[in-house]
């Protein structure tokens, strides 16, 4: 570990520049490394400074920050917000040379507070260094030199997303540093992190600092769920290291997912625990001194593998939602609360409840019938997907072709020239007759096992044409534009005729009076639409679009 480098380097003999290359999560690194010197600092003379280049965007921040966390100094009402060094009647952040006249300062008094052979050494980490180049590119410079011109024992960590090939001035102004690459975690370093997390809320559940935890016993951070959280944990990392390897992202959708995770459990016990209160109350003083105070305990083998099993499709889609940022944590837990007395219910009924359709991005949308939905799908793909693709996405064949994605370019230009996918340049129009084939491709791949079975339709794909051949389905068509065909319509139909024409779902781009080939349309709605009325359908979107998003 990186951290385990520094803190030996830290404790031993520093160099006095340490460069690290974090280009996943920087953040997660400057706290391991802020806790190593900590301890360290606990039986060594040794002040630390954590500071980060977005918050210090100036030199006076920057100065005063660092000079207030090596003196421990906290500016609060008391002291009328003053920063470390007023009482000494000068300004230690008017420049570099007031800042090293500073640290002098402060070196002796320290030495004259504690006095002691060995001399105090300081470590400054800066995080998101990378900034320092836009924001003051006049410090990099001095700070990769600060032991140097200060002649004390500094040490300057650099943690930052770039290289410091990128970063480094030019002409060699600064010396070469210990340079520290931070690997990519694995699954287990990950499982180690959110473990260590846990653990560290668990600690704060048994002392319940600041009044946290408002009852000490049903709580999601209670110590009995920490064999139960190491298995979430890993079923976190197995769902999430395909999508991504930065440990703040897993840990951001694990502490979304864990209260809901946990909660059939704390239901099972509150039951048990109100089971308890109604049988003291029935009963003489006597029996209830017999009666055994139920707590709250681990589950069991059995508990844990349902309850994982009910949850695999949770964690995924909690990391379509929240991974991309489509929606925050307390959104999303409120939109996806467990059912209440899952553990009670027979496992397929708690499957079917834990399978919640994600909310549509319009309530009108949501309560289209379910051919409507498919019709705005095939709308979708009709105008995404180029035509001469149609085949070889929904033909069926024992010569398939695998599917390639390409980009296009634009007309007109010269050299390599610019490069733009097809689903970046808008909804293309397309004929109706198109639409209604991708229709029934959709129809038939996702939705024939759910059909009623006829005796009259034996070969396979009959009922499909059927079914995408009746007037409704071209009478759904004509209700999303301002003009229809001439078909008659049901009265269910006309209901709807006001309702879809204001919505604007599909656009049509050829004349009304055209009658030389199907009419053209447009699809009106966007992917993030598109996307959750196909996870309602159970089509696989990504699948079925020439460039999947």
């Amino acid at each position: 570990m990186v951290s385990d480098i520094v803190a030996a380097a830290i404790e031993t003999c520093p160099p006095p520049f340490i460069f690290i290359n974090d280009p996943l999560s920087p953040a997660l690194t400057a706290r391991a490394i802020e806790s190593s010197c900590a301890q360290t600092a606990e039986h060594q003379r040794i002040r630390t400074a954590h500071l980060s280049a977005v918050n210090c965007f100036t030199t006076r921040l920057f100065y005063d920050t660092a000079l207030n966390s090596f003196a421990n100094w906290m500016p609060d009402w008391d002291n009328d917000c003053q920063n470390w060094g007023t009482s000494h009647n000068r300004k230690f952040n008017d420049s570099f040379d007031s800042f090293l006249h500073g640290l002098a300062t402060l070196d002796a008094e320290i030495s004259s507070a504690t006095p002691s052979s060995t001399p105090t050494r300081y470590i400054v980490t800066i995080e998101n260094a990378e900034r320092l180049r836009d924001n003051l590119p006049e410090l990099v410079v001095p700070l990769t030199r600060l032991a140097e011109l200060s002649r004390l024992d500094v040490c300057v960590i650099f943690i930052s997303v770039c290289r410091w090939e990128d970063l480094h001035p030019s002409l060699g102004a600064s010396p070469d540093p210990l340079y520290l690459d931070v690997p990519p975690a694995f699954n287990d370093d990950i499982h180690d992190i959110l473990c260590s997390e846990f653990e560290r809320l668990c600690q704060a559940f048994q002392h319940g600092i600041d009044g946290i935890f408002e009852d000490t016993t049903v709580s999601p951070f209670n110590p009995v769920f920490i064999p139960l959280y190491s298995s979430f944990a890993d079923a976190i990392c197995t769902v999430g290291m395909p999508t991504t390897r930065n440990p703040e992202d897993i840990l951001y959708v694990a502490s979304t997912r864990w209260p809901g995770f946990v909660k059939p459990i704390l239901d099972e016990y509150e039951q048990r625990l109100a089971e308890y209160q109604a049988i003291i109350e029935g009963t003489d003083q006597n029996m209830s001194l017999n009666s055994e105070v139920p707590r709250l305990e681990a589950p069991s083998e059995l508990v844990r593998m349902r309850l994982l099993k009910l949850f695999t499709g949770s964690i995924s889609a909690a990391f379509d939602d929240l991974h991309p940022r489509k929606s925050d944590a307390t959104t999303w837990a409120r939109e996806h609360v467990t059912p209440d007395n899952l553990l009670s219910m027979p496992f397929v009924e708690a499957q079917g409840a834990m399978t919640m359709p994600p909310p549509s991005a319009s309530p009108t949308l949501g309560q289209l019938p379910q051919i409507y939905q498919y019709i705005l799908v095939a709308s979708y793909i009709a105008s995404t997907n180029p035509q001469r693709t149609d085949l070889r996405m929904f033909g069926r064949g024992v010569d398939e072709k695998k599917r390639k994605p390409r980009s296009m370019k634009i007309a007109g230009t010269t050299g390599a020239g610019s490069k733009i996918g097809q689903h970046l340049q808008g909804p293309s129009a397309f004929p109706l007759d198109r639409m209604i084939a991708i229709l029934g491709a959709l129809l038939e791949e996702n939705d024939a096992d759910s059909r009623p079975k006829k005796l009259e339709f034996k070969v396979p794909g009959e009922y499909t044409d059927s079914e995408i051949g009746r007037t409704s389905i071209l009478a759904i068509v004509s209700l999303f534009q301002h003009t229809s065909f001439i078909i008659p319509l049901t009265d269910v139909l006309h209901h709807k005729v006001t309702e879809l024409t204001r919505m604007k779902l599909l656009h049509r781009t050829s004349q009304a009076d055209r009658l030389d080939g199907p009419p053209q349309y447009k699809c009106g709605i966007s992917f993030d639409i598109t996307q959750s009325l196909a996870r309602g359908l159970r089509v696989q979107l990504q699948d079925i679009l020439y460039h999947p998003m």
